[in-house]
């Protein structure tokens, strides 16, 4: 797995905004605390957390910059038009532009983000499975994969492909 990045929901939403998102997970805000009340108080709290963080840059001007870094883990988070997400134990969500992929997994009041390779999602298919595709302009794809069938290799060759965003 490649760089890795822990952002509570409120950074996760702020983050989004200053990037200008296309898309931002609804499970990932689904718990954020409301921020109607005190907006700016939760925007400029987010954002010296991201910069703490080195999430972001800010410019003695005060705009704010994005590392390279932060770009290639989250633009596949804010401009994919695919994800897959892997149940078993755990939920694993794979955003996926251009053939990157970053991994989303929430961790308690955190999700942590990292980049992602086949090798990494291969490693995660490992007892039964459920697993979706969604692809914004093609709908959506779901299936389960048990144990002995992931031990067969078209089985598993489709299960990564769905993970993938290929189907």
């Amino acid at each position: 797995m490649g760089n890795e990045m822990k952002l509570t929901a409120v950074e996760v939403y702020f983050l989004g905004k200053y990037m200008g998102a296309k898309y931002i997970d609804y499970q990932y805000i689904s718990e954020m605390p409301g921020i109607q009340e005190n907006y700016l108080v939760h925007e400029q709290n987010a954002l010296e957390s991201l910069k703490k963080k080195k999430v972001i840059g800010r410019k003695f001007s005060g705009e704010i910059r994005f590392p390279e870094e932060t770009r290639q883990l989250f633009e596949p988070v804010f401009f994919g038009k695919k994800e897959s997400k892997l149940e078993n134990e755990e939920v694993y969500r794979i955003h996926i532009l251009d053939g990157r992929m970053t991994m989303g997994r929430i961790e308690g009041e955190e999700i942590l983000f990292c980049r992602v390779y086949e090798e990494d999602i291969a490693e995660l298919l490992k007892g039964n499975v459920k697993v979706i595709c969604a692809d914004v302009e093609n709908g959506m794809s779901e299936k389960s994969f048990s144990e002995d069938q992931l031990l067969q290799s078209e089985c598993r060759e489709a299960a990564m492909k769905m993970l993938k965003g290929e189907v």
